[in-house]
């Protein structure tokens, strides 16, 4: 488990390494990625993986300390649970999409999984949207809660509806990986496509809002759960607490339309 001081510090170089790119060498980035899976063992017929992905300077036991596994729990899913050590090094260092292919989902597909969900909070939604975006066809769905969606002077670039296309990458290229998880949702046909399908949960305080209703906007009002709250845990748990009473993640049953 990390302690105060570690999440603290690994906060603070994941913030000095966007604007300075070569403190991210203080980010260790072991491979293969480190999962905690064991904590949270799940039925033994499980058909439904859930993968979590953290935010910025968060640590995997976060999402169990604060109420996630619980919840899913608590709703009887017959689901695996893997969280994911996916922090900022992995960003930085453009490794993070082929980690989650090679350390997760192609060991989850051996396991011949169902259903494939990825959770992602903050940082972590944004990872899930950019894996999704090279690897389609390995996700059923996405859970994006409060995910960062660029820095305000692009949200706003798209808010103006100005090309997606033209790249203006910073030094570490996080502009450019936000344009294509950009691209990628204008290209979807989001009120309609059935696979993968996309949540998007937020709190309406949140300091990513603006980016939040404009994928809202592409939505249909089922896949959208928005409650008052800032970009902070206790926002998040309570929207996770809803996704979960809505049943949305459960396995498709037969005769319903598989998506």
């Amino acid at each position: 488990m990390m302690s105060i001081l570690g999440r603290l510090t690994r906060c603070l170089l994941a913030k000095s390494a966007r604007r300075f790119p070569w403190t991210v060498c203080f980010l260790p980035s072991p491979v293969p990625l480190v999962t905690r899976c064991d904590d949270y063992p799940g039925p033994e017929v499980a058909k439904t993986l859930i993968v979590f992905l953290p935010g910025l300077g968060d640590a995997p036991e976060d999402f169990e300390q604060h109420g996630f596994i619980r919840a899913v729990r608590k709703t009887g899913l017959l689901a695996d649970l893997v969280v994911v050590d996916a922090h900022y090094g992995y960003y930085a260092n453009k490794s993070i999409l082929h980690r989650l292919h090679e350390d997760v989902f192609k060991p989850a597909k051996q396991r011949g999984y169902d259903y494939y969900w990825l959770v992602g909070i903050s940082l972590g939604g944004f990872g899930a949207l950019l894996y999704t975006s090279h690897y389609e066809s390995d996700v059923t769905g996405i859970v994006a809660v409060a995910p960062y969606l660029g820095r305000p002077s692009l949200i706003d670039e798209i808010a103006g509806i100005v090309s997606l296309q033209r790249e203006r990458p910073n030094k570490l290229g996080e502009d450019e990986a936000v344009r294509q998880v950009w691209a990628w949702l204008k290209k979807q046909n989001l009120r309609l496509s059935r696979c993968p399908r996309l949540y998007l949960a937020y709190g309406t305080g949140d300091r990513f809002a603006l980016g939040h209703e404009l994928v809202r906007n592409m939505l249909p009002e089922k896949q959208t759960f928005v409650t008052a709250g800032a970009h902070d845990w206790h926002t998040w748990q309570n929207l996770w607490e809803e996704i979960m009473r809505s049943g949305c993640l459960a396995p498709i049953q037969d005769g319903q339309e598989k998506y």
